[in-house]
């Protein structure tokens, strides 16, 4: 069951990512069908791909249980993808939580996202939904390496992808990006930037090689110099990202750490 949550999580995280890259431009699109029939196309893309690596790498997995899980995940996603395309609901948001509204439905349409995930494999696997009491008992000593491997992968797109989605939004929301929030030219290379560095950090501190994570955070500022000595609202910008980026990065590396009892 844990192989299987790890595998549907990893999809959901890259197809995440992906849409979050393309939904600004989508967003004003008057036929709301196309849109998400886009979604769903490449959330259906990537799971094929995912499939057919299992099958080439030759992996141990129950492919009824893969197959049905991931029907049952495409359904409450598209249905998701639909519930977000009524204004009203981004309406509501605004008025909830008008400063961070993009922030907060992010987090929350994600959190729903993965409890859907959790969902499904239960009933694929024919588990109760309280099988999270088992699951936080659970001696990572006595799991398997390939499971711990999925384990790690998963907790390694969190604190790369989706930290690249929440430190956006979140610099959005304190009105240190561009007004509406959309990603220009240079912040599309900043956000693939940050992810191969926190990439980097992650990696540098799960083979604890700390010398290398100040050599990467000394780099990118040297970079930055000249840019965060003459502007005062850029050098806010790069200092909450950068710890932010890192708090993601660390924390990724650790956690890992802990996992494999390194």
């Amino acid at each position: 069951m844990l192989k299987l949550f790890c595998l549907l999580m990893i999809s959901q995280l890259i197809s995440n990512f992906t849409i979050f890259k393309r939904r600004e431009s989508l967003s004003d699109v008057s036929n709301k069908a196309n849109v998400l029939v886009f979604y769903f196309k490449i959330r259906f893309l990537i799971s094929l791909v995912i499939t057919l690596l299992l099958i080439v790498l030759g992996l141990d997995i129950k492919w009824k249980s893969w197959v049905l899980s991931n029907v049952l995940v495409l359904i409450i996603n598209s249905t998701i993808d639909y519930i977000l395309t009524y204004a009203y609901v981004k309406t509501k948001f605004a008025k909830w939580f008008p400063k961070y509204k993009a922030l907060v439905m992010y987090l929350i349409e994600h959190i729903v996202r993965f409890i859907g995930i959790y969902i499904s494999v239960c009933v694929v696997s024919g588990r109760s939904l309280l099988t999270f009491r088992m699951i936080s008992g659970l001696d990572f000593t006595s799991v398997p390496r390939e499971t711990m491997t999925f384990i790690s992968l998963t907790f390694f797109l969190l604190g790369t992808l989706s930290a690249a989605q929440i430190i956006k939004l979140f610099l959005s929301a304190l009105s240190l990006s561009n007004d509406n929030g959309t990603a220009t030219a240079n912040q599309s290379i900043g956000i693939i930037i940050g992810i191969i560095e926190r990439s980097i950090i992650t990696l540098f501190v799960v083979g604890e090689a700390y010398s290398g994570v100040a050599t990467v955070i000394a780099l990118k500022t040297l970079s930055r110099f000249k840019s965060i000595e003459e502007d005062k609202e850029f050098a806010e910008y790069y200092l909450v990202g950068n710890l932010l980026s890192l708090s993601f990065s660390v924390g990724t590396g650790l956690l890992i750490r802990y996992l494999f009892k390194l």
